[in-house]
Protein backbone atom coordinates (compact mmCIF):
# COMPACT_ATOMS: atom_id res chain seq x y z
CA UNK A 1 0.00 0.00 0.00
CA UNK A 2 1.33 3.61 -1.02
CA UNK A 3 0.84 6.72 0.81
CA UNK A 4 0.07 10.18 -0.59
CA UNK A 5 3.55 11.18 0.43
CA UNK A 6 5.94 8.82 -0.80
CA UNK A 7 6.85 9.01 -4.60
CA UNK A 8 6.05 6.55 -7.18
CA UNK A 9 8.81 4.57 -9.42
CA UNK A 10 7.79 6.96 -11.74
CA UNK A 11 8.67 9.95 -10.16
CA UNK A 12 11.18 8.91 -8.68
CA UNK A 13 13.10 7.84 -11.77
CA UNK A 14 12.55 11.34 -13.25
CA UNK A 15 13.76 12.51 -10.34
CA UNK A 16 17.02 11.41 -10.67
CA UNK A 17 17.05 11.95 -14.10
CA UNK A 18 16.62 16.07 -13.27
CA UNK A 19 19.32 15.32 -10.44
CA UNK A 20 21.98 14.10 -13.35
CA UNK A 21 20.84 16.79 -15.57
CA UNK A 22 21.10 19.42 -12.90
CA UNK A 23 24.66 18.20 -12.22
CA UNK A 24 25.61 17.75 -15.78
CA UNK A 25 24.86 21.35 -16.16
CA UNK A 26 26.70 22.46 -13.62
CA UNK A 27 29.85 20.84 -14.25
CA UNK A 28 29.23 22.45 -17.90
CA UNK A 29 28.65 26.06 -16.20
CA UNK A 30 32.27 25.52 -14.26
CA UNK A 31 33.83 24.37 -17.32
CA UNK A 32 32.96 27.25 -19.58
CA UNK A 33 33.48 30.07 -17.05
CA UNK A 34 36.93 29.05 -16.57
CA UNK A 35 37.09 28.88 -20.72
CA UNK A 36 36.76 32.88 -20.44
CA UNK A 37 39.01 33.71 -16.63
CA UNK A 38 41.66 31.71 -18.36
CA UNK A 39 45.01 33.57 -19.91
CA UNK A 40 45.34 34.39 -23.52
CA UNK A 41 47.86 32.03 -25.61
CA UNK A 42 50.57 33.89 -26.70
CA UNK A 43 51.90 33.65 -30.41
CA UNK A 44 53.97 30.37 -29.55
CA UNK A 45 51.29 28.98 -27.99
CA UNK A 46 53.04 29.11 -24.40
CA UNK A 47 50.94 30.46 -21.15
CA UNK A 48 51.14 34.24 -21.19
CA UNK A 49 51.31 36.03 -17.57
CA UNK A 50 48.98 38.80 -17.09
CA UNK A 51 48.08 39.66 -13.79
CA UNK A 52 45.26 38.91 -11.78
CA UNK A 53 42.54 41.71 -10.51
CA UNK A 54 39.30 41.73 -9.14
CA UNK A 55 36.18 43.12 -11.14
CA UNK A 56 34.70 46.53 -9.80
CA UNK A 57 31.85 45.22 -7.23
CA UNK A 58 31.59 41.51 -8.46
CA UNK A 59 33.70 39.90 -6.10
CA UNK A 60 35.30 37.60 -9.52
CA UNK A 61 38.74 37.27 -10.03
CA UNK A 62 39.31 37.45 -14.10
CA UNK A 63 42.88 38.09 -15.77
CA UNK A 64 44.58 41.14 -16.39
CA UNK A 65 46.11 41.99 -19.60
CA UNK A 66 48.22 44.30 -21.44
CA UNK A 67 48.13 45.25 -25.05
CA UNK A 68 49.75 48.17 -26.88
CA UNK A 69 47.51 50.68 -28.96
CA UNK A 70 48.98 53.40 -31.68
CA UNK A 71 45.95 54.86 -34.02
CA UNK A 72 47.73 56.89 -36.86
CA UNK A 73 45.94 59.49 -38.68
CA UNK A 74 48.02 60.81 -41.93
CA UNK A 75 51.14 59.93 -40.04
CA UNK A 76 50.10 61.73 -36.96
CA UNK A 77 49.39 59.43 -33.62
CA UNK A 78 46.06 60.37 -31.82
CA UNK A 79 46.88 61.18 -27.76
CA UNK A 80 44.90 58.80 -26.02
CA UNK A 81 46.10 60.05 -22.64
CA UNK A 82 43.56 62.75 -22.25
CA UNK A 83 41.03 61.90 -19.58
CA UNK A 84 38.30 61.66 -22.20
CA UNK A 85 39.77 58.79 -23.10
CA UNK A 86 40.26 57.04 -19.59
CA UNK A 87 38.83 54.48 -17.78
CA UNK A 88 35.70 54.58 -20.33
CA UNK A 89 34.93 51.00 -20.00
CA UNK A 90 35.52 48.36 -17.02
CA UNK A 91 36.01 45.43 -19.81
CA UNK A 92 39.06 47.35 -21.73
CA UNK A 93 40.54 50.63 -21.39
CA UNK A 94 43.27 53.18 -20.98
CA UNK A 95 44.10 54.32 -17.58
CA UNK A 96 46.86 56.69 -15.62
CA UNK A 97 47.00 58.79 -18.40
CA UNK A 98 48.91 56.45 -20.23
CA UNK A 99 48.03 56.49 -24.19
CA UNK A 100 48.88 53.23 -25.32
CA UNK A 101 48.65 50.61 -23.01
CA UNK A 102 44.81 48.99 -23.24
CA UNK A 103 43.85 46.92 -19.99
CA UNK A 104 42.12 44.05 -20.67
CA UNK A 105 39.83 42.90 -18.19
CA UNK A 106 38.04 40.41 -20.02
CA UNK A 107 39.54 38.20 -22.43
CA UNK A 108 36.18 38.04 -25.38
CA UNK A 109 36.46 41.46 -25.57
CA UNK A 110 36.14 42.92 -29.12
CA UNK A 111 38.36 46.10 -29.87
CA UNK A 112 35.51 47.34 -30.76
CA UNK A 113 34.63 48.10 -27.22
CA UNK A 114 37.12 50.47 -26.28
CA UNK A 115 36.53 52.05 -29.54
CA UNK A 116 33.03 52.70 -29.20
CA UNK A 117 33.39 53.47 -25.61
CA UNK A 118 35.70 56.47 -26.03
CA UNK A 119 33.21 57.64 -28.84
CA UNK A 120 34.82 55.94 -31.77
CA UNK A 121 34.06 53.99 -34.17
CA UNK A 122 36.31 51.21 -36.35
CA UNK A 123 35.77 48.91 -39.28
CA UNK A 124 37.18 47.49 -42.09
CA UNK A 125 37.06 50.42 -44.08
CA UNK A 126 36.38 53.23 -41.90
CA UNK A 127 38.07 54.94 -38.76
CA UNK A 128 35.46 57.43 -37.09
CA UNK A 129 36.95 59.62 -34.19
CA UNK A 130 35.32 61.35 -31.36
CA UNK A 131 35.06 64.60 -33.09
CA UNK A 132 32.77 62.81 -35.97
CA UNK A 133 35.40 63.04 -38.51
CA UNK A 134 35.68 59.74 -40.79
CA UNK A 135 38.88 58.22 -42.54
CA UNK A 136 37.65 56.26 -45.02
CA UNK A 137 39.69 53.88 -47.87
CA UNK A 138 39.77 55.43 -50.89
CA UNK A 139 41.63 55.24 -54.01
CA UNK A 140 44.26 57.23 -52.41
CA UNK A 141 44.62 56.53 -48.67
CA UNK A 142 43.56 53.21 -46.79
CA UNK A 143 43.11 52.17 -43.52
CA UNK A 144 45.63 49.34 -42.05
CA UNK A 145 44.82 47.13 -38.81
CA UNK A 146 47.69 45.38 -37.65
CA UNK A 147 48.89 43.03 -34.55
CA UNK A 148 52.30 42.64 -33.79
CA UNK A 149 53.83 43.87 -36.96
CA UNK A 150 51.68 41.82 -39.33
CA UNK A 151 48.38 43.02 -41.55
CA UNK A 152 45.52 41.10 -39.42
CA UNK A 153 41.50 41.61 -41.04
CA UNK A 154 39.61 41.22 -37.67
CA UNK A 155 39.62 45.14 -37.88
CA UNK A 156 36.62 45.87 -34.81
CA UNK A 157 35.85 42.29 -34.59
CA UNK A 158 39.47 41.48 -33.19
CA UNK A 159 40.28 40.43 -29.51
CA UNK A 160 43.51 41.79 -28.18
CA UNK A 161 45.29 39.36 -26.27
CA UNK A 162 47.82 39.69 -23.39
CA UNK A 163 51.21 41.19 -25.23
CA UNK A 164 49.86 42.54 -28.71
CA UNK A 165 51.13 45.68 -30.44
CA UNK A 166 47.88 46.78 -32.48
CA UNK A 167 48.15 49.92 -34.59
CA UNK A 168 45.64 51.51 -36.70
CA UNK A 169 47.22 53.70 -39.58
CA UNK A 170 44.98 55.61 -42.11
CA UNK A 171 47.22 57.05 -44.65
CA UNK A 172 48.11 57.57 -48.49
CA UNK A 173 48.75 54.26 -50.08
CA UNK A 174 52.41 54.28 -52.17
CA UNK A 175 51.01 53.85 -56.11
CA UNK A 176 53.54 52.02 -58.03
Amino acid sequence: MRYNNEPSALRKIAMSIAAGLAAIAFFALIFTSSYFFLPPKSPDNTESAPTKNTLAGSGLTVNHGHAELTVLVNGDKLDFSKPEYQNKSIRIHLEDNDGSTLHIHDRSTRIEVFFESVGMSLDNNCLQIQDGTSYCSNFDNQIIFSVNGMANAGFQYYIPANGDTIVVSYGKIEHH
